[in-house]
């Protein structure tokens, strides 16, 4: 079962999927575990079960985010359309491009955000985020008025 899951990239899905619940928290994470395990092992034995999650959950332990960033294009991390153009111009329309350049080769060609971002992507460096304050609610219609 292990091998089966591994050999089609269940487990990478498995874990790309639950990589989603990044913000959830921490006891429903582990508790979706948990009921993911009993299922699992009502099905198969122990043995089998260990050694089909213990590759899932490695593919959705934090520290380690550049694979599932490979594929994705360079506009994912929120570029400039300059910046965006000129990487598809160079040939560079993956990630995984990027990733495997010398950081230091990134600001000259194209600026300092591209290598921030994948910073900020990578978990690397922290992004201060300022939520949206909701626009101010409209005054209540009065019972005379007409619409």
């Amino acid at each position: 079962l292990a091998a089966a899951i591994g050999r089609n990239g269940v487990d990478d899905w498995i874990g790309l999927q639950s990589a989603s619940l990044a913000g959830a928290p921490p006891a429903l994470i582990v508790l979706g575990v948990i009921l993911g395990v009993v299922f699992l092992t009502e099905l198969t034995s122990n043995t089998a079960s260990t050694a089909a999650l213990v590759p899932i959950l490695a593919a959705a332990a934090p520290g380690d985010q550049g694979w599932a960033l490979t594929p994705l294009p360079p506009r994912a991390l929120r570029l400039t359309a300059e910046q965006d153009e000129l990487m598809t111009r160079f040939g560079l329309t993956r990630i995984g491009q990027l990733l495997e350049m010398p950081r230091a080769l990134l600001a000259p060609r194209f600026g300092r955000l591209p290598a921030l971002r994948l910073a900020q992507a990578l978990g690397e460096t922290g992004e201060a985020i300022s939520p949206l304050e909701p626009p101010p609610r409209p005054a209540p219609a009065t019972a005379g008025a007409r619409r």
